[in-house]
């Protein structure tokens, strides 16, 4: 099951935001296996909790452990998945028929510009503090910037909401789904 919605994730997501670096069949797969020297292959703790790297034979992507799904409040067109691709390179540009990958991946606290963009995101959509906030900053081979947040409260384990853009968040365009917020839940049990 999880690989079906990792699958329309990724086909979806490439669809809808048009990824001109997207999925060209002139491209050699990319080798899961055997990533390139400075690829990041796991998720830094304590986020690993809460993430996974996933890598498809175009490149990396960052998803929601297994026992959790993000998703869209009313449902949406994509899963919340943070991309290594950048969308917005044009065709000209060499690096876009690069396979994409992340060379760095830090939790740290969010930058003041950052934090500013998400409580204004908060507030926009009524989602109340959280109790502990966490930030996961990305880097790729694209040259793209991604911070991903998730928000704690009344103790649980489980984040209850999260928000990812590509950075800097602030420059984050309104109608665009990288300002969403997405909802943390219990997947649902494997019926084998």
């Amino acid at each position: 099951m999880r690989s079906v919605i990792l699958l329309t994730a990724l086909l979806m997501t490439a669809a809808c935001e048009g990824t001109s670096g997207g999925l060209s069949s002139s491209r050699a797969t990319f080798d899961c296996g055997s990533p390139p020297a400075d690829a990041v292959t796991s998720v830094p703790r304590p986020f690993d909790r809460y993430a996974v790297i996933e890598c498809f034979e175009y490149g990396q992507w960052i998803f929601s452990v297994e026992s959790d799904l993000w998703i869209y409040p009313g449902g949406g067109q994509t899963l919340p998945t943070v991309t290594a691709a950048d969308p917005e390179l044009s065709l000209d540009d060499p690096r876009a028929s690069q396979h994409a990958y992340f060379t760095g991946l830090i939790e740290r606290e969010p930058d003041p510009g950052d934090l500013s963009w998400l409580n204004e995101q908060r507030r926009r959509y009524g989602i109340e503090d959280p109790d502990r906030l966490i930030s996961l900053y990305a880097t790729t081979n694209q040259g793209a910037t991604r911070a991903l947040f998730l928000g704690l409260k009344n103790g649980r384990q489980r984040p209850s909401f999260g928000f990812w853009c590509r950075g800097p968040c602030a420059d984050t365009p309104e109608d665009s789904i990288y300002g969403n917020p997405f909802m943390v839940m219990p997947a649902l049990p494997r019926i084998r």
